[in-house]
């Protein structure tokens, strides 16, 4: 029934769409050659649904669909296509990937490719978006999306070098950048890993619980928590008598995460 809505070129585009996307949702292999043909249809939204639909499916057919549609002029197909090599993983995707997250037009298809990348993670894939990170001259959207992807790939291996970037930003007053980069310093979290990234990541956030700034020390105490780092347990009970409500609040929920007692009353 579903290959016979998404096929029939009489019916109406939105019913054709549901049709498509309920052939992806139960991955039907019988609907993959209506899906493919309909890659190619002159309709731009019957592209968008069909490419997304292909994400399920796997065959040498589906990848050439899939790495075509990076080609099409309409920037919401290369979403799709961006999108499906993630769901896929597809490595053959890494250079279109890659293309795509220099030069699109269109900050949405980069964006997409910069997480595909992400979600593939072989050493091509890592390589590019080191460049994009490490890159200064390169958008702050681009730098801040490229850095989230490689501390999910590699946390211990990028810490050092995201702090030194954060820094760098900090110094050049470029705010923007630094509070990307500090977003994602701050939800670091190290599970199994031990050595000299751990020591950089008590380092670091010894060093925002100290800091003046509020979000420094806001981000400090998530670092603690998310990192069960019993060791600030000084700090952490400073900070939950704060002036600043905000960071009383968020070390005294940090002191109970990590059972840590406090002489006040929460």
């Amino acid at each position: 029934m579903l290959v016979e809505i998404a096929s029939n070129s009489e019916e109406r585009i939105p019913l054709r769409i549901a049709a498509l996307e309920g052939l992806a949702r139960i991955g039907d292999p019988d609907g993959l050659e209506t899906i493919i043909a309909n890659v190619n249809s002159r309709d731009a939204n019957l592209r968008v649904a069909a490419v997304g639909a292909l994400g399920p499916f796997s065959g040498e057919n589906v990848d050439n669909a899939i790495l075509e549609a990076f080609r099409d002029a309409n920037e919401r197909i290369r979403i799709a296509a961006s999108r499906a090599s993630r769901e896929r993983r597809l490595v053959a995707a890494v250079p279109y990937l890659q293309f795509r997250a220099e030069r699109d037009d269109f900050p949405g298809v980069r964006d997409e490719a910069i997480r595909a990348l992400g979600a593939i993670g072989t050493e091509e894939a890592i390589e590019a978006l080191d460049a994009f990170f490490t890159e200064r001259r390169n958008s702050d959207r681009i730098r801040i999306l490229s850095a989230e992807m490689l501390m999910q790939n590699n946390p211990a291996g990028y810490f050092s070098r995201l702090v030194v970037e954060l820094d760098y930003a900090q110094s050049r007053n470029q705010m923007p950048l630094y509070n990307g980069f500090l977003r994602i310093v701050g939800e670091t979290r190290f599970e199994g890993y031990a050595g000299e990234a751990v020591s950089k990541l008590q380092d670091t956030t010894r060093r925002f619980l100290q800091s003046r700034g509020v979000i420094e020390r806001l981000h400090g105490l998530d670092m603690a928590a998310n990192n069960n780092l019993r060791g600030f347990e000084e700090e952490i009970k400073t900070l939950a008598g704060d002036r600043n409500e905000s960071i009383a609040r968020r070390a005294q929920r940090t002191a109970e995460r990590l059972g840590i007692e406090l002489e006040i009353e929460i």
